[in-house]
């Protein structure tokens, strides 16, 4: 109700005031002009805040160890072309954009896949000319590790993602996984970690306040006429903390729709542990840690996933089997321990010749 109906009413019932007056006395009353503020979760868990603590001790550990973590998420679908661009900018008279924005009257699109370095306070942006795909997504990483990564972190062998658990890389795509494992696990021989967050938490997600925020105050008010001109104002993104930013153009065709065929996705070198149970939905553990790589990764002494010795037999029965498939290992990984027993103890073992295999030593 505006302070005009407000003074309406009161005259009504013969109280003579203006609507000035109605607002003056409304402040004096501590009342003022408010918007619904989004803060009830529908759908909070229990255990959302032990997601969080697991996430933030895997984050501290890798860094310890001195391993890479990015924090990957897709910004949203620019059009390019004389369109409007959300924000402000000092100029002497406004810039004239078309009235409406139509697809149809733009040139293309551009969709920014971001990864952003946390530690070193790098960002890098891959630009998209198509559709934001999981094959997308993992080729954005792909070339962020093949341009950034390998010289920041040329020795590293494995790699944590911290993500969202929707969009292009949702935690329960196997295109996703598939993506992973054959554009990045395979090709550069590292152990990708992915940790998602919460459904509705991606605000927690560094990219989102660190680089994307960033981004959008650089390009405020200013129409993306090109490719080229979305590109440099990505580049020319800084902070005075010492944020840099390098962006890549990907004019490749990425078809929506696709989905992995069942020998792939059996193919996977793929090992999903869910520390928390149920997440945020029921029944769906939302955050979820999956290692994919040419080599089974430990459980970091999870004792969880063993509940009982039948569960542990299996785990045993299909480590035999899976391993009567390949060559004896020449390498071996550290140890891994599902009990205090010896017949539980797993050790995980890689054949270095041939990149892509896996097995499990049981002993």
């Amino acid at each position: 109700m505006t302070t005009e109906k407000i003074a309406e009413v009161l005259q009504e019932i013969d109280i003579p005031v203006s609507p000035n007056t109605v607002a003056r006395l409304l402040y004096q009353m501590d009342f003022s002009l408010r918007v619904n503020r989004k803060q009830i979760a529908t759908n909070s868990s229990p255990y959302r805040d032990q997601q969080f603590q697991h996430i933030s001790k895997m984050r501290a550990r890798f860094q310890r160890e001195g391993l890479p973590v990015i924090s990957v998420d897709s910004k949203k679908r620019e059009l390019i072309g004389n369109f409007k661009n959300s924000g402000t900018k000092w100029d002497r008279s406004p810039v004239l954009v078309n009235d409406h924005d139509f697809r149809s009257d733009a040139s293309g699109v551009g969709i920014s896949y971001g990864i952003y370095d946390p530690p070193n306070n790098r960002g890098t942006v891959c630009v998209g000319v198509s559709h934001d795909t999981a094959a997308f997504a993992a080729h954005s990483i792909a070339t962020w590790w093949k341009h950034e990564g390998s010289r920041l972190h040329g020795t590293a062998s494995e790699l944590l993602i911290l993500a969202d658990a929707g969009g292009s890389n949702n935690c329960r795509s196997w295109a996703w996984k598939t993506e992973i494992q054959t554009q990045l696990c395979n090709q550069f021989g590292i152990t990708i970690t992915v940790a998602h967050y919460p459904t509705g938490a991606s605000k927690w997600n560094p990219i989102e306040h660190r680089l994307f925020s960033q981004i959008s105050k650089n390009w405020a008010g200013e129409p993306l006429v090109s490719h080229e001109k979305m590109l440099g104002f990505i580049r020319s993104t800084s902070t005075k903390t010492g944020l840099s930013v390098s962006a890549y153009l990907d004019r490749a065709e990425y078809p929506t729709g696709l989905k992995p065929n069942r020998q792939l996705i059996s193919s996977l070198a793929l090992n999903p542990i869910r520390y928390c149970r149920n997440g945020t939905t029921p029944l769906r553990p939302i955050c979820e840690v999956m290692f994919a790589a040419p080599l089974w990764q430990d459980l970091h002494a999870n004792r969880s996933n063993c509940r009982s010795p039948g569960d542990r037999t299996l785990q045993l029965q299909w480590a035999h089997d899976r391993l009567a498939s390949f060559q004896r290992s020449r390498s071996w990984k550290r140890t891994l321990a599902c009990s205090p027993q010896p017949i539980s103890t797993l050790r995980i073992a890689r054949d270095s010749a041939r990149c892509g295999t896996l097995g499990f030593i049981a002993t």
